[in-house]
């Protein structure tokens, strides 16, 4: 996920998908991609930012790479969206919209955020009437009140699983919610009704190694957590914070597959973490030198001045049309690696990385 700026506007989708156009590293994020990615923004109006999530350590050899893409929105800007069908597994983004739209959901009133997230392979062009792979919806829980949090949970799971499941699901978000430490928090739900509609995935954030382990091991995860618990300690001087991505079954609980998103919060630029994070994962084989480049390199910022390459821009004219002097520019972040556990498998990693932007007063003025 990525963190626009929450007091700005959502901007075009094109906008943010010609920065990438530009920056995109061809090492992660083919032509094909690209070109098939273009396809979704016809699905939409405004957005507060885009991201990519590719596969690392995937050599030459290994054939077509997968590299998948979301778009980050306002409950106002799924409404608009130019969906194109609502059954299938595009009823999950359908009737979320609905269920916000209805007054009596719990996202009703607020800039409540979420995100589609289109499955892309990258290799198949897309052909005229050719709809993207339908996504999977993830929606932010809220940040300060846990009851708020499930209540929203819940609505996820009434729009977008279907009916022998439901209450199975509830039950087993008000037992995780029993047993999540005071000091984390539910970040987020996704439904991914294309792959199941019988399990949610859930993100939890403000756990520390210990505590992540431990909570676990009380919900009955079926994985190693010996050698999770190794992962961590060996990653942590390198992480600032680690979130927590678990799929929870109807009838069997956590699933064995997990993920562990890995944070650094200062930026490439300023820190040596990130590449000594990624030196990490290099020497077990979870990804290559040239990623690792790509990634780092990706950080920056494209500045939407009027006149230069991107003046043509909502966010260029935005500062160009303002009464005091302002500063924008669209941001590529770094957001987070991700490894993912599952079984006696090997663990694999994913690069998450994308586009947001900031409009601000420019401070250096008179």
């Amino acid at each position: 996920m990525l963190n626009p700026v929450s007091d700005n506007p959502s901007y075009p989708l094109s906008e943010y998908l010609e920065v990438a156009a530009a920056a995109a590293p061809r090492e992660l994020v083919s032509r094909a991609a690209l070109a098939r990615i273009g396809s979704v923004s016809r699905l939409f109006g405004t957005v507060l930012g885009c991201g990519f999530e590719c596969r690392l350590g995937h050599g030459r050899d290994d054939g077509p790479r997968r590299c998948d893409f979301s778009v980050v929105l306002r409950a106002p800007d799924l409404a608009s969206a130019g969906l194109p069908r609502a059954d299938g597994p595009w009823r999950a983004a359908a009737r979320v919209r609905d269920a916000m739209a209805s007054g009596q959901s719990p996202f009703e009133g607020d800039g409540t955020r979420l995100w589609l997230e289109f499955d892309l392979d990258g290799t198949a062009p897309d052909s005229d009437g050719c709809d993207p792979v339908a996504p999977g919806l993830c929606v932010l829980l809220d940040k300060h009140d846990r009851a708020v949090a499930r209540a929203r949970a819940l609505s996820v799971i009434e729009a977008t699983c279907d009916a022998a499941s439901r209450e199975a699901l509830r039950r087993r978000i008000d037992e995780l919610v029993s047993k999540v430490p005071p000091s984390a928090r539910l970040h987020f739900i996704g439904a991914f009704p294309a792959r199941t509609s019988e399990a949610v995935n859930i993100n939890l954030t403000g756990l520390s190694g210990g505590a992540l382990v431990d909570l676990l091991g009380e919900l009955g995860w079926p994985g190693d957590l010996p050698h999770l618990a190794r992962w961590l300690v060996d990653l942590g001087p390198d992480v600032d914070r680690f979130a927590l991505s678990m799929n929870l079954h109807a009838k069997h609980g956590p699933l064995a597959r997990l993920g562990l998103e890995c944070f650094v919060d200062t930026s490439p630029r300023k820190s040596p973490r990130h590449a000594r994070l990624f030196e990490k994962l290099i020497a077990r084989g979870l990804c290559l030198e040239e990623e690792r480049d790509a990634l780092l390199q990706w950080y920056g910022f494209d500045q939407a001045v009027p006149g230069r390459r991107l003046g043509w821009t909502t966010l260029a004219r935005r500062v160009a049309g303002a009464t005091t002097p302002m500063v924008a520019a669209f941001v590529r972040v770094l957001n987070h690696v991700k490894i993912t556990f599952e079984g006696s498998a090997a663990p694999t990693a994913k690069g998450y990385f994308g586009i947001t932007h900031f409009a601000k007063a420019y401070e250096g003025a008179a």
